[in-house]
């Protein structure tokens, strides 16, 4: 839950399902396959990310304001 492993945060992890955090600001977010990074630090950047997520169809819909 609390991973810092150089493994986790590669664009090639995998895990069972897809996960979504945030406590680790970037610039943009980070989507890739099985990990999602949200955090744009908006406490310092003045941008906040959210993500809809459907199980339908897979699909990733960001929104940034």
């Amino acid at each position: 839950m609390w991973s810092r492993s150089s493994e986790f945060f590669h664009k090639d992890f995998k895990a069972e399902k897809i996960i979504v955090h945030g406590h680790t600001p970037e610039q943009d977010s980070i989507n890739y396959p099985y990990r999602i990074n949200i955090d744009t630090g908006c406490y310092f950047s003045g941008k906040l990310t959210s993500i809809c997520l459907r199980d339908d169809d897979d699909s990733r819909v960001f929104i940034t304001s």
